[in-house]
Order: structure tokens, then sequence, then C-alpha cells
């Protein structure tokens, strides 16, 4: 049979995307999912409902609903995994893909059973970093069902895949895949452009911060794993000796123990100098009056919000942990700080703030850095590549 042939009798490619919620993929894949749906190919979302479901809704992407839990609950896991196994046997999918963990897990098992030809898992950080014991030996083993059960999975950094290695999940660096230089999808360099600092002056007017203050912010969940309890104490030792400094914090406070959720709501409610706002779906906005961005995380996959600060002209401060080591080049593009130590993070924050020069060098060198390196469109080719080289090899 010819080639013309052979290509006129191969079926419409068909992929799932799955993830836990609908929020993590719009947040996080908006564009890639636009660029998949541009090349002809037969896309579905899989997700639970929740905030994102209006934007997903935007996107004419074709939806199922199927509720997977985040934490571990035997009787949901088990109703989710067989509702991904009956509609992957239902639909004939081709291709399905997962991205954050429990999806993962439970897609790779339902995608294997249901003789799914093409599996794929993306890592975007591990969860069990930061744990020990029994949870950890758990949650490795989970990760290694993941990898076991697909046909290719990929980490969205390097240092990711070296602490795999470094931890015994993967025998050796072929057993996982970075695409380009990294990242789950890049960033979408026209929606983040320092064009959205022309609304600098009027936006700080809106959120009641003085034009000539200096702003840091943080972008993501408000957790104790995220380093938010040394972003607190390094902010006020800086408000200590300068009362013109500010801190936007933006997302949900995802803290399950009452106490500690209520002593970071009166950390927060209690300085006149931190702004506070649960969610947006228009991170841009806030980044747009803001000097410094601050990612103190006990772990990150990649830290996509540095590099979408980046784009805009905007360096940030990172631990210096797996995936922050990726988004952050020391000293050229923003600046490690020692994980957990508020103090160093403090003299980052103050370093920042009193040199211009250093500042406006590492803004430079981060918006060159992200253009170049991991723009949304780069990353969704070399997406849409590994499907179709995939997929022509079935």
């Amino acid at each position: 049979m010819s080639v013309l042939n052979e290509s006129k009798n191969k079926k419409k490619m068909k992929l799932a995307r799955v993830a836990t919620m609908s929020f993590s993929i719009v947040s996080q894949l908006r564009k890639q999912l636009e660029a998949i749906k541009d090349q002809d190919i037969d896309i579905t979302i899989i997700s639970g409902r929740d905030d994102g479901m209006e934007f997903i809704n935007k996107l004419d992407i074709p939806h199922k609903d199927i509720k997977i839990p985040r934490e571990i609950s035997l009787i949901k896991d088990l109703l989710a995994l067989v509702n991904l196994y009956l509609c992957f046997r239902r639909e004939d999918f081709h291709i399905v893909h997962s991205t954050t963990p429990k999806a993962g897990l439970l897609t790779s098992i339902a995608g294997f059973f249901a003789r799914v030809p093409i599996r794929i898992h993306t890592f975007t950080g591990q969860a069990w970093a930061n744990l020990s014991g029994f949870k950890k030996w758990i949650c490795i083993k989970m990760d290694k069902v993941i990898i076991a059960l697909n046909t290719q999975v990929y980490a969205d950094s390097f240092s990711q895949v070296e602490f795999l290695l470094e931890q015994k999940v993967i025998k050796n660096l072929e057993d996982i895949k970075v695409l380009g230089d990294g990242s789950l999808a890049g960033v979408d360099v026209q929606r983040f452009s320092e064009k959205e600092k022309l609304f600098r002056e009027k936006r700080r007017v809106e959120f009641n911060i003085p034009n000539e203050s200096f702003v840091y912010i943080y972008l993501g969940r408000i957790n104790l794993d995220k380093g938010v309890n040394e972003l607190f104490e390094a902010f006020n030792q800086l408000t200590k000796e300068n009362r013109n400094t500010y801190l936007i914090l933006v997302g949900p406070i995802d803290i399950k123990e009452p106490t500690e959720k209520i002593r970071i709501e009166s950390l927060i409610e209690d300085s006149p100098n931190i702004r506070f706002y649960e969610y947006t779906d228009n991170p841009e906005r806030f980044l747009s009056i803001s000097d410094v961005l601050c990612c103190p995380s006990y772990r990150e996959g990649f830290g996509t919000v540095i590099i979408e600060a980046a784009a805009m002209g905007i360096t940030s401060i990172g631990s210096d942990v797996v995936g922050l080591k990726d988004s952050i080049i020391n000293k050229k593009t923003g600046l490690l700080f020692r994980c957990g130590d508020s103090e160093d993070l403090r003299e980052k924050m103050q370093l920042l703030m009193d040199n211009h020069e250093l500042r406006q060098s590492l803004n430079d060198n981060a918006k060159k850095n992200a253009v170049n390196r991991f723009s949304s469109s780069r990353l969704s080719n070399l997406v849409i590549d590994e499907y179709k080289e995939k997929y022509g090899n079935k």
C-alpha cells in the first residue's frame, strides 16, 4: 500500500487530556489546547467540574465530567477509575495524556486495562518530596506505577529528572523525557508582555497602593509547603525598616489544619501592607503593578509563574529547590535563596529593592530567557510533534 493510501486510511487522531480539576487545565494549558485543536486533532478534556469550567466552555472543546479526588479515598478513587475505564473504552482514544498526580495514577491504570495504545503522563513535581516514612514510600510506589503503565512519561524540568533518578523512582535518564528546555506548556508571550505595565499606575490606584512604593507579589496556593511562613517573616522584617513596601498575595488559602489556617488569615488581615485576592484568571493584571515575584516553595515541578513574570520583564526570587533551579538562572534572570531560610529570603528581597541597576539587569535577562526558550508556541509544537510521531508509529 502506498504512503498516500496509508495516510488516507489512518483515522483522525483522538486525544484525551486528563487532570484532576478543570482549573488546573485552564490555568496551565489553555494555549496548548488551542494549538492542538487547530491541528485538527479530535481532543477531549477530562476532569472534575470547578471554577475552571467557565473557561473550558469558551475553548469549545468537548469536556467529560469525571471527578478525580485529590486526596486518597478508596471508594471515590475506585469510582473514578471505573468511570475513566468506561470512558476510554467507549470513546476509543488513540492517546490519553494526564497531568497532576492522582489523575496520572488512575489514568495510567484505566488506560492500560482499556488498551489505549498511547498512554502519556507529564510529571509537574513530586508532592512527596518533603514527606518521610510510609507516606513517602506509598507515593513513590504510585509514581513507579505511573511510569510502568504508561508508554511515555515526561517531566517539566531537568532537575526533576535528576531528583527522580536520585530517589530511585527511575533507573536511568532514558526512562523519562523533557521537551525543549522544560516547563509544562511554556508562557503565552502575547498575553504576558511588558505592554501590561502601561496600566501600572492606574491599577495601583485601584489596589490602593502608592505609585512610589515597592511591591512584591506571590501567586499560587497559600500553603505551608509553598513557603508562605518564610515569606511573611521576611516581609514583616522589611516593613519594619520601610513602610512603603507592599506584598500582594493571589491564590486560595489551602491549609487544612484549622489553627494554622486561622493564624495565616490573621497575619494577612492584620498587615496594612498586604493585599490578598483569593482567585484570578488574570494574573498579568496583578503582575503589572509588581516589582519582584517571590516563590519560596519547598517543592516545584518547574515554576511556570516564574516565566510568566519573566515574560513581562519582572525578575523573581525563588528557593533553591528542584524545578525552580530550571526556571531561574541564579544571579542572571533572578535570585535563589536557601529554602526555608527567611533571613536569606529577606536579604535577597532587600537587595532587589535597594539595587535598581541589578534588578533592571535581571528583568532584562529574565524576559529574553522566557521569550527565547519558553514560549507557549514552542512548547505546543513540541507536544504536537510528539503526538504525531507516536500516532504515526502506532
